[in-house]
């Protein structure tokens, strides 16, 4: 997570949010970090003076120091592109809480329609996928 953040920053300052989903964009959906676990990052490299937090429009704008730039500039190389390890070694439970999220996304939008047919078919969808997932936990 560290040196995600650090390489983001290290292209452009960025608020919390855009870390969240650039991280997301870069590893196509498959790490997708929460504030809980981006901020205290970001706190504690506010802390060891290697990013500092600037308000701009309301929003905590995070940017490297200088002892940021130099530490990327000499690990950069080593750390490669770590969303997209991260991705690859994603945890399987994150990954299922993932896509629970982006099924309920997907439900609220169908419910945003109003159109009861497109509504309905939605709930059998859902109706079959927990009953999938019942059986995958009878095996």
């Amino acid at each position: 997570m560290r040196a995600s953040i650090l390489l983001l920053l290290a292209e452009q300052p960025r608020h919390g949010y855009q870390i969240l989903t650039e991280l997301a964009d870069r590893s196509e959906g498959q790490w997708q970090p929460s504030p809980g676990s981006i901020y205290p990052v970001l706190k504690r490299l506010a802390r060891d003076g290697l990013v500092r937090a600037d308000h701009e429009d309301g929003k905590r704008i995070f940017s490297l120091t200088e002892e940021g730039r130099d530490v990327v500039a000499a690990e950069a190389t080593a750390w490669g592109t770590p969303w997209q390890s991260m991705a690859d070694e994603a945890d399987p439970a994150e990954v299922l809480w993932t896509e629970g999220r982006q099924l309920s996304a997907a439900v609220w939008q169908v419910a945003q329609l109003e159109d009861p047919t497109q509504i309905q078919s939605a709930a059998a969808v859902l109706a079959d996928a927990r009953k999938r997932i019942y059986a995958v936990l009878a095996h």
